[in-house]
């Protein structure tokens, strides 16, 4: 199984390589599908529109957890939401991180 997701996550293709930082500040290149569009979806007559950004991972690169950071494209995103889908892809919802000012 790892060896598909391999190819689905080839930096070349569909991924694009991200900074994953722990609540201890450790941080690892891992590759991800990103999506940042937003997705509308009718709820009982009205439309929502999910603004926050997603990432897809594979489970295996990092120990994900809510709190922790994601850069992609030198934008800094706090992982909000962690849903590890049984099948090695995990799928991180993201929100910028808000940040007091100096």
């Amino acid at each position: 199984m790892n060896e598909n997701l391999d190819l689905f996550y080839d930096t070349n293709e569909f991924a694009i390589n991200v900074t994953y930082r722990d609540k201890n500040g450790v941080e690892k290149i891992i590759p991800c599908i990103y999506d940042g569009e937003d997705i509308g979806m009718m709820m009982q007559g009205i439309e929502v529109i999910n603004t926050n950004p997603r990432c897809f991972i594979k489970t295996s690169d990092v120990d994900a957890k809510e709190g922790d950071t994601l850069i992609v494209n030198m934008i800094q995103y706090k992982v909000i939401g962690v849903y590890k889908d049984g099948s090695g892809i995990t799928r991180l919802e993201l929100s910028k991180d808000e940040r007091e000012e100096d």
